[in-house]
């Protein structure tokens, strides 16, 4: 694989678990 493709996969796992967490971090904050 190409350093690219590496950056391409990394930002896109980065994104996702970005994602994740923000979801997970609403989810706690409303069960209060």
């Amino acid at each position: 694989m190409r350093i690219t493709d590496w950056i391409q996969t990394i930002c896109t796992v980065v994104t996702t678990l970005v994602s994740v967490a923000t979801l997970i971090h609403d989810i706690t904050h409303q069960h209060r």
